[in-house]
């Protein structure tokens, strides 16, 4: 039961990482200017 829980848990903070690591790609892309300015290959995955 709490390992499934556990991995409940993992799995949520993983999603939660990557929408933050998205939301920080698409603020960096729109202060750029939007001159085709990529995020760091980190952050697209």
């Amino acid at each position: 039961m709490g390992r499934v829980r556990d991995s409940l848990v993992t799995s949520g903070v993983r999603g939660l990482r990557r929408g933050l690591l998205l939301g920080i790609a698409g603020y960096l892309r729109s202060t750029a200017g939007g001159r085709g300015a990529r995020p760091p290959a980190v952050l697209t995955r």
